[in-house]
């Protein structure tokens, strides 16, 4: 959580990018908030639909922040599902192998001509770690 206060301040800060998710997430972020003095309400919301300041808009908040967190629940489900049915499918995931046979055979044979690993890095354009791992 991004967010700055300070005793006596009239106004707290929080990054949007930041803002509760979770349940969780916003009892961390209130939490600090309402030990230093303050509160939390809306911009532009009535005082009894939103923010710390009533009991009512506490609950409302809470509630707000449970199905937020039952949403990204089923999202991470949905996607993990995806993933998996890639999976076995056959999909790899990740970046292309740079070091596949042909050019492990390749490097090796230019080794054995004689020439030195930069000169063998020149050539294949590829890192010195890639061409010991090679020549391994």
């Amino acid at each position: 959580m991004k967010w700055q206060a300070a005793s006596g301040a009239g106004l707290v800060g929080i990054d949007a990018a930041y803002a509760p998710v979770s349940n969780r997430d916003h009892s961390r972020c209130a939490s600090p908030i309402g030990s230093l003095g303050g509160s939390h309400k809306a911009r532009g919301s009535t005082p009894l639909l939103a923010g710390t300041t009533s009991r009512t808009g506490k609950l409302i908040i809470g509630i707000l922040a449970l199905i937020a967190e039952f949403e990204n629940d089923i999202r991470r489900e949905r996607q993990q599902d995806g993933i998996n049915k890639a999976k076995a499918k056959g999909v790899r995931f990740g970046p292309k192998p740079i070091l596949t046979a042909e050019v492990v055979q390749k490097i090796k044979e230019l080794r054995v001509e004689g020439l030195t690993v930069p000169e063998i890095i020149r050539r294949t354009k590829l890192s010195k770690a890639s061409i010991y791992r090679a020549l391994a």
